[in-house]
């Protein structure tokens, strides 16, 4: 998945800081299991299971990545999917 920074006025120092903080919350994401139902941006969940909370300001801003089988198998979709284009230390 291909992150896009936007700078609104930013310095290219502070959008790779963010960059940077947005990796590590990927490495080790927020995960919740959630039931189907739930209200989420975009609708209802669906199915039951472990998702993935997105990193944002904004409440209800974006959906949960997800379903997953496992907190594990969540984690490491997040790690192989999220993290590789954004900026590392």
């Amino acid at each position: 998945m291909k992150h896009v920074l936007v700078s609104y006025g930013l310095s290219a120092e502070s959008v790779e800081s963010y960059g940077r903080t947005l990796r590590k919350y990927y490495l080790n994401p927020t995960i919740e299991w959630i039931e189907a139902g739930h209200e989420a941006s975009g609708g209802p969940i669906a199915e039951p299971g472990y998702y993935i909370l997105d990193y944002c300001e904004v409440p209800e801003c974006c959906r949960p990545k997800g379903p997953f089988k496992s907190e594990d198998e969540a984690r490491e979709w997040s790690r192989q999917n999220l993290v590789g284009d954004l900026p590392g230390d």
